[in-house]
């Protein structure tokens, strides 16, 4: 079935706020603020949780016979990371309002590297949505997401038969 993916806690959500409120009250400099606020988010399941898969990825992973190499990103899409931090550096934002900035913007599509490099994103190819409750390409504990072609391999060959690609 699913593989570690499980939605953060409201315990866990209301730790990382008091760490957030806490560095952003401290005497820190700025970029030593955004670093801890990133390392807050970091290595959990649900964070950089994937949303969507651009066609050119598909592409890729059924030419490689959906198995895993360099070559794929995890992008944010909707505003980078970075942004999203300085963000909550302007002013302490209440709970919810903190809580729905990052969690809105932490969503992530799979593409490919060239379409990461690509100064225009918007050039990318069409994207197919992902349920990410059901648990792929789910954050580890240090770098990167899981991936195996036994579970996510056989999940992108249905997500291509599901959405009558011809890839």
């Amino acid at each position: 079935m699913t593989a570690k993916y499980r939605q953060p806690t409201e315990e866990e959500k209301e730790q990382i706020y008091k760490f957030y409120k806490y560095i952003f009250l401290s005497s820190f400099d700025k970029q030593k603020k955004i670093n801890l606020i990133y390392a807050i988010f970091q290595w959990a399941p649900w964070s950089w949780r994937v949303v969507e898969i651009s066609i050119d990825a598909l592409r890729e992973f059924k030419k490689n016979d959906f198995k895993h190499k360099s070559g794929f990103c995890r992008d944010h899409f909707i505003q980078d990371r970075i942004v999203t931090v300085k963000l909550m550096l302007d002013k302490i934002l209440p709970f919810e309002k903190w809580w729905s900035l990052f969690w809105k913007n932490d969503q992530t599509r799979l593409i490919t590297k060239k379409e990461h490099n690509s100064k225009a994103k918007t050039k990318i190819s069409r994207i197919i949505d992902i349920d990410y409750k059901l648990g792929y390409f789910v954050c580890q504990n240090r770098v990167g997401y899981n991936y195996t072609k036994k579970r996510e391999g056989k999940f992108l060959e249905k997500l291509i038969k599901d959405n009558n690609l011809d890839i």
